[in-house]
């Protein structure tokens, strides 16, 4: 019986109709399926709390139809499809029923499915909430009168990028985006000991504490609409890492423990010297659907939160004649980076693409000075010719007679020029980029589809260099650790990166961490040891974080009866979403499903 089952389940997953990889929501009849229309998201609230190396997030939606039109006032049926970060976990779905909770129930997702259509065909309020492929999902909720509202909630766990002793994670914005009208989104951040200051960097605005009698202390901030129409916002906190690492672990009744790790390699490897850097910015609102002032904001941000005022910086940006901010290094403080920008977030000044002089008066600075490296930020398109291009580089290479790095983050993300050079299509002035970059041991990264903080992290984390060929081995002092997910798949990292992992272990502390890996063309071995002092005590999140991880791994492999059965079965003992089960909430009259203990 089980294997039938199994046998269905796959069979229906294989057929199943479009794998939505977008954002959208719509609201449709659904005794006339032709008919879709935009739905609005009304009110959404985000809770945030540390778990482990992950944040565990709660989104909470209140969806109507509001301002479409349906003759006859029909039960409407709301349907969003969106996506989540790579390797975020779906671990619960809510649906108010007027003044009761009701908390999902998790299904294979062939039994789920038939009863989610059974009762929208006896006009019945369930939801149900299905993961479509690796980081798509759709939420179906039913019914909605044309002057309702549904109120919905999913918790999810994502993955934290884990950089500067600092924890980040995106902002689930392109949800918010596929209102019909664009939301405010309340913010609420629960802090655990070790973890403060949460920010969220793309906005020049602070959290409150507030208080909750039942919850306690919390942080609270509205995001505005005209903040989430731009997207790309993440939010950050202060990790609570000793020398370099932060280790929490949770051990069952057999003995077996389950770990989360985050190693700053660049922790054992800094070396004395600090950074200089001359920050170019080549700048039109022509070229970029991303304002100035978030462009500008969340720069001025990064320096501050990830230089100290050891390191040092001078500003160059583009006008009629490239303008300098200093002429000498400045160091890297609130106080001169505020006056360093306040020329450039004024909206009242004119900037320009104007990138030969602003290169040239770049160089020649770090050049009379000795040393250092150049952050070129722009968005022109004026060199993505082949000749206009290989001119510009010639030039650049007589000038540059001690071979500055140019590290450089591509900004344009709108208009972009097509130019086929060789047996390639280069989007605006890629081609000179990647040339410039590669002749000088840069880098280059686009924005593209990147948040500017991520791209921001990306360029400047290469000031440092990075580590290749890097492998870490963990053990315990009477036993071993196996079962290892790693978070990052790149074959090499930024120094101010932390390298992330997920395990399972035997044996008591301390663990024992070898890191090796090439630095500098150099090798490096470090051995760490971790005591129990320093071991952040886990809590079933950090269990659960794991099993999603080996969930997702079967759900990559090529796909077998006895891979299905074991990715199903531990998907539905851990309540954590899969390709093969659902959420499936149902009204309190269908089953004892309402939630007691669910606080809103």
């Amino acid at each position: 019986m089980m294997r039938l089952l199994i046998s269905l389940i796959f069979g229906l997953f294989l057929l199943s109709s479009q794998v939505y990889s977008q954002n959208a929501l719509w609201v449709l009849n659904p005794q006339q399926t032709w008919y879709w229309k935009q739905g609005t998201i009304e009110e959404a609230t985000l809770s945030i709390r540390p778990a482990g190396t992950y944040m565990e997030m709660g989104l909470y939606l209140t969806i109507s139809s509001k301002g479409q039109y349906f003759s006859g006032n029909p039960q409407l049926e709301s349907l969003l499809y969106f996506t989540l970060p790579d390797g975020s976990q779906v671990l619960d779905s809510w649906l108010w029923v007027g003044n009761d909770i009701v908390q999902g129930k998790i299904l294979d997702k062939w039994t789920a499915s038939n009863i989610y259509e059974g009762i929208v065909n006896r006009r019945r309020d369930p939801s149900i909430l299905k993961k479509t492929g690796e980081n798509s999902y759709e939420l179906r909720v039913y019914p909605m009168k044309s002057n309702e509202k549904r109120k919905v909630k999913i918790t999810y766990l994502v993955p934290a990028n884990w950089a500067n002793g600092k924890a980040s994670v995106p902002l689930p914005i392109e949800i918010l985006q596929s209102s019909k009208s664009i939301p405010a989104l309340t913010t609420l951040v629960w802090t655990e000991e070790g973890w403060s200051d949460p920010r969220i960097p793309e906005v020049d605005e602070a959290f409150t504490q507030e208080f909750d009698y039942q919850f306690g202390n919390y942080h609270k901030m509205i995001v505005k609409p005209d903040q989430i129409v731009e997207g790309q916002l993440n939010f950050r906190m202060k990790a609570p890492m000793t020398n370099g690492y932060f280790l929490t672990t949770t051990k069952d009744q057999s003995g077996e423990g389950v770990y989360q790790l985050a190693v700053n390699f660049g922790q054992y490897l800094e070396s004395d010297t600090y950074k200089k850097v001359a920050v170019l910015v080549d700048y039109s609102p022509l070229n970029t659907t991303i304002s100035r002032e978030l462009i500008f904001n969340t720069l001025q941000n990064y320096l501050l939160d990830n230089f100290t005022e050891k390191d040092s910086f001078n500003l160059f940006y583009s006008r009629f004649e490239t303008e300098q901010y200093s002429d000498k290094w400045s160091p890297i403080n609130m106080e001169e980076l505020d006056e360093a920008f306040e020329a450039l977030k004024d909206p009242f000044i004119t900037l320009y693409n104007n990138l030969p002089g602003l290169i040239s008066r770049g160089t020649s600075f770090v050049e009379e000075q000795n040393g250092g490296q150049i952050v070129l930020f722009s968005n022109g398109d004026n060199f993505g010719a082949f000749g206009d291009a290989n001119g510009l580089l010639n030039d650049i290479k007589i000038m540059n007679e001690t071979n500055i790095p140019f590290l450089i983050a591509d900004i344009q993300n709108t208009n972009h020029s097509q130019n086929r050079i060789g047996e390639h299509w280069y989007s605006g002035q890629e081609y000179f980029y990647i040339n410039l970059s590669r002749s000088s041991g840069g880098v280059y990264e686009r924005l593209w589809n990147s948040s500017l903080d991520a791209l921001y992290g990306s360029v400047f984390g290469a000031l440092a260099g990075s580590i290749t060929a890097f492998d870490l081995y963990s053990s315990t002092a009477d036993g071993f650790c196996y079962g290892r997910f790693n978070q990052s798949k790149s074959e090499s990292f930024h120094l101010d990166d932390s390298f992330v992992q997920t395990g399972k272990f035997i044996g008591e502390a301390p663990f024992f961490l070898y890191l090796t890996g090439m630095y500098q063309n150099e090798p490096f071995n470090r051995l760490i040891q971790i005591d129990e002092d320093d071991i952040w005590m886990g809590d079933t999140l950090t269990n659960k974080a794991w099993y999603g991880n080996h969930i997702m791994e079967l759900e990559n492999q090529p796909a077998n009866n006895e891979l299905v059965s074991q990715a199903l079965i531990e998907s539905l003992d851990n309540r954590i979403l899969s390709i093969y089960t659902s959420f499936l909430c149902l009204e309190p009259s269908d089953t004892v499903a309402i939630c007691t203990s669910c606080s809103d």
